[in-house]
């Protein structure tokens, strides 16, 4: 990459965590929890979807998983889902007070997307005869802007025979669905909508075998994703063309529209749901899905195991059972409806688990049980550990079990044929946790101001934010890029890699990281993820402060956003521990970035404050620092004779201004030599923390550790890049427990560089 980057990239990049449970803080007496899963139509888990609910956003697991812990309750809440490649859902949930809700959620894989040449123009785009007709100049951005251009149309359709799951809204509810599809048009990856007159004609194929006839006029329902609602809009009519049957129709929304029919006086199914142990279970998930017709209901049990769906009448039903805190179907039955507007009762379903997972919950040191914590399990039911840390959980037989703590790493163990918790002879499944204890620091949050010049503009300066709230970082081990580190040292990197091409200055994020620290991860797949693909980490947990926190300068405020969360352990040969770095644990980071991720109206001397509600570990704070002044480089004015006699015995001497003072500066001296096409580039950095005080010389011995050149011809590469950071730290109360962490403000110019290139026939100097 262009290592311009390089410190961006190395605070963005390496704490990497999979994160679950945000939340506010509402009154106790109005408090739930919502455990929900999402996988795709094949039935694979989904991790990085975005989750949303009452104005807090979280992401799923790499487990598919979500929570919200606690959560506002009401009689319905939507709850939106949106991953990169696939179709958007929500669903309704109710959530009563002093219960845990579940969810269990489908996300249909959009098709790929075919080009419309010029959205001015108009024109129509098919799908598998699925089809758009838009007008000319019938498109518009998010603020209002009119489209031209390439635009990116999806169709995307449902399979009536075995997705369904996928339908939005979480079930058809009381419609028999004869079709649905999905149309969504980007631009750049920005979705776009509708002008306000603007009218497009879409045409949805309907499955073979329909009762429907051509001629025939059916209504027409468009997916509310606000309320997770269908709502009747019109009407389409049915043509046949080569044989097959399509319902063609003028809209003025995208989004899913399905053909369907009411069905005005529903049968309805009764019964009761039981668990493992053969209790009643509240909160179960029960699933009726048409085996003749096209639609799913959902149940969901009250405290005495109670259920009850409507249905199609006379026709046939499968009735599947989803224990609260799971996705695992663990008990099914077919039944058979009876007339309109009657009931049939009795139809139990029990979970019958012929083994079970056990397990021990300890703090970080795997050896210090903890008590009195709740256990959940991916196939249904929980535990609660005694006073030795010890949970053991019914289970399906030859099922890979995931086990977990709210908001902390699962566990997942293949249970046996046959086991039972008294025996103890369930599959083992300890877990580790980590909670902070008073005095530790939970995390940093930073802020860069940007200046910029901007043709026709003039100067325009912009504030990027980060917040990372984390576990695993202990002790005093020295981290350049630490606010803890001591001042005025330094520390130098060296490596050599194969280029294939690369050239200097051209670097990728990959190459940079992994070559300056000795590690091997694909940031550009965390930091870049497409259709909806993602980097396959088996581990959650983060520290959670609330969501959305906020940044201001009481002049502007900006939203700060949660887009992706990352476990990653370094752990394991040619890792940070390798490099000294024996006090860093596996880091657990929750990621925020402002609204939009750049917010003018910010200046150099700003007091600017930063906040969070609070949640799940991390109680409500605020963080205020002083934006510190521009930075200029004095000295040197080239890096040309960065190994001449005179600085490999003196050092490098590096002045600036101290005008709007920070604590003080981080500065790095990279240098690349390339001696042929085939040999290694070899790579040194120097990375140091000086105070700002207007000067610092590198020291000799530091510098002569740099890579030099070796052959008569080389490119050698020099950098010189300075950042300005002004420190502030803030007490932050801990949820669990007594007393408070810490989290450290840092706040900082845009980086400065000077560089320099040798390219030419010389002498070689001496190694």
């Amino acid at each position: 990459m262009n290592t311009i980057k390089f410190q961006q990239v190395i605070l963005s990049g390496m704490l990497l965590l999979l994160a679950v449970s945000l939340c506010g803080c509402p009154p106790k007496d109005k408090q739930g929890k919502l455990i929900g899963w999402v996988s795709d139509t094949e039935g694979a888990a989904l991790p990085f979807v975005e989750v949303a609910a009452n104005g807090v956003t979280t992401h799923t697991d790499g487990g598919g998983l979500f929570s919200f812990d606690p959560i506002t309750t009401k009689e319905n809440i939507p709850v939106s889902f949106a991953l990169t490649g696939y179709a958007s859902n929500t669903q309704v949930i109710q959530v009563s007070p002093g219960t845990t809700a579940t969810m269990s959620v489908t996300l249909k894989r959009m098709d790929a997307a075919k080009a419309l040449a010029n959205a001015a123009n108009g024109g129509a785009v098919e799908n598998e005869g699925n089809a758009i007709t838009l007008p000319p100049n019938a498109l518009k951005s998010a603020d209002q802007k009119a489209i031209t251009g390439t635009v990116d149309i999806h169709i995307t359709a449902l399979n009536m025979g075995d997705e369904l799951a996928s339908f939005p809204g979480g079930g058809t509810g009381s419609l028999d669905l004869y079709a649905a599809a999905n149309f969504e048009i980007t631009q750049n990856g920005e979705t776009l909508q509708l002008t306000a007159d603007a009218t497009v004609t879409i045409t949805i194929k309907l499955p073979a075998g329909t009762p429907l006839e051509a001629g025939d006029t059916v209504p027409l329902w468009h997916f509310n994703v606000a309320s997770g609602t269908w709502v009747q809009v019109g009407t389409g009519t049915v043509v046949e063309e080569g044989g097959a049957l399509y319902v063609e129709a003028t809209v003025s929304y995208l989004g899913w529209w399905s053909v369907a029919i009411t069905i005005p006086n529903p049968h309805v199914i009764k019964g009761h749901v039981y668990d493992a142990n053969g209790q009643p279970a509240a909160q179960a998930l029960i699933f009726a899905v048409g085996q003749n017709y096209h639609a799913v209901t959902l149940g969901i049990s009250d405290n005495d195991g109670a259920y009850s769906v409507w249905v199609k009448p006379n026709a046939q039903v499968r009735l599947e059972l989803v224990l609260p805190g799971a996705y695992y179907i663990c008990a099914w039955k077919n039944a058979a409806s009876g007339n309109p507007g009657e009931t049939t009762s009795n139809q139990d379903l029990s979970a019958s688990f012929t083994s079970c997972i056990q397990g021990k919950v300890t703090e970080e040191n795997g050896t210090t049980p903890i008590e009195d914590v709740r256990v959940y399990s991916s196939t249904g039911g929980s535990d609660v550990t005694d006073d030795e840390g010890y949970f053991c959980i019914p289970a399906p037989s030859s099922t890979y079990v995931a086990v977990y703590v709210l908001g902390r790493p699962a566990v997942v163990a293949l249970t046996p044929e046959t086991a039972d918790c008294a025996s103890g002879n369930g599959a083992v499944a300890n877990i580790s946790v980590y909670y902070p204890a008073d005095g530790d620091r939970l995390g940093f949050v930073f802020g860069t101001l940007r200046t910029r010049e901007i043709p026709f503009v003039g100067l325009r300066k912009d504030m990027t934010s980060m917040a990372l709230f984390y576990s695993g970082f202990k002790g005093d081990a020295f981290d350049p890029f630490d606010a803890d580190a001591p001042l005025d040292t330094c520390r130098i990197y060296t490596a050599s890699y194969q280029t294939g091409g690369t050239q200097p200055g051209a670097w990728t994020d990959d190459t940079a990281v992994n070559t300056l620290f000795g590690l091997n991860f694909n940031v550009n797949a965390m930091f870049k993820l497409q259709d909806g693909e993602a980097p396959a980490f088996d581990k959650i947990g983060a520290l959670d402060a609330g969501s959305p926190g906020s940044l201001t300068n009481s002049i502007v405020t900006v939203a700060m956003k949660r887009p992706l969360d990352y476990y990653f352990d370094f752990s394991g040969t040619g890792s940070l521990q390798d490099l000294g770095y024996n006090a860093l644990e596996a880091w657990m980071g929750g990621f925020f970035f402002e609204e939009g991720f750049v917010a003018s109206g910010f200046d150099n001397g700003d007091t600017v404050t930063y906040s969070w509600p609070g949640g799940l570990d991390i109680g409500a704070f605020t963080a205020s620092g002083i934006l510190p002044g521009r930075l200029t480089l004095t000295a040197p004015a080239s890096l040309a004779t960065i190994f001449d006699e005179d600085t490999l015995q003196n050092g490098l001497t590096i002045t600036w201004d101290t005008e709007g003072q920070g604590a003080y500066l981080t500065l790095m001296l990279e240098t690349l030599v390339i001696e042929t096409t085939t040999t290694p580039v070899r790579v040194g950095a120097i990375v140091c923390k000086a105070v700002d005080d207007g000067s610092y010389t590198i020291p000799p011995e530091v510098l002569a550790q740099l890579p030099r050149s070796s052959v008569l011809i080389t490119v050698q590469v020099n950098y010189l890049f300075a950042k300005r950071q002004a420190i502030s730290t803030a007490d932050a109360p801990l949820t669990r427990g007594n007393g408070s962490g810490y989290i450290v403000l840092n706040l900082a110019t845009e980086p400065v560089m000077k560089w320099s290139l040798d390219a030419q026939l010389h002498i070689p100097k001496e190694n």
